[in-house]
């Protein structure tokens, strides 16, 4: 055993070199402490990570819904109410946007959760406009592609990502 009191994992390192046990056990303290402390950069790293995805990934759907209005989407897609319908539609979609922001910024399930459900948002607009309804004469000016397949690459970067974390939860 130790001959005095340490202050520090490191001063109880050098006070227990003479005792092989003491030594292997303060050994595996230290590599424990820095593996956690590893994993909380990961940690920290992911919800940096996660946050940046979902800020981009909801400027670009609201890009994408702005431009809609002007494409009046809600005729493409056969909407009731018009341009009032569209608006109303959008008030909770947009509220809701900007909760599961302060909510991944928590790292709560429920952050998680909507991180999931704006990453499939992601990939609605490139499914709607390039694979099932194909308009020439909307949604294809260059910056209309851009943000459509930056959409999808934000949101299925943040699909994967939410449901890695929401896993290890």
């Amino acid at each position: 055993m130790c001959a005095s009191k340490p202050d520090s994992v490191h001063d109880w390192f050098l006070i227990c070199r003479s005792s092989s046990r003491s030594v292997a056990v303060i050994q595996i303290h230290i590599r424990d402490r820095h593996v956690r402390q590893r994993d909380q950069k990961n940690d920290e790293l992911n919800m940096k990570v996660i946050t940046l995805l979902y800020i981009v990934n909801a400027a670009l759907l609201l890009l994408h819904e702005i431009e809609s209005a002007y494409e009046k989407e809600w005729e493409i897609l056969k909407l009731p109410g018009k341009i009032t319908g569209f608006l109303l539609l959008h008030i909770p979609i947009i509220i809701l946007l900007f909760y599961g922001l302060i909510e991944i910024e928590r790292n709560s399930t429920i952050g998680l959760i909507l991180g999931i459900i704006l990453g499939i948002g992601g990939v609605i607009p490139f499914a709607v406009h390039k694979l099932f309804i194909k308009t020439p004469d909307q949604f294809n000016l260059p910056v209309s592609n851009a943000i459509i397949y930056l959409n999808i690459l934000s949101g299925i970067s943040l699909l994967f990502l939410s449901v890695l974390i929401l896993a290890s939860h």
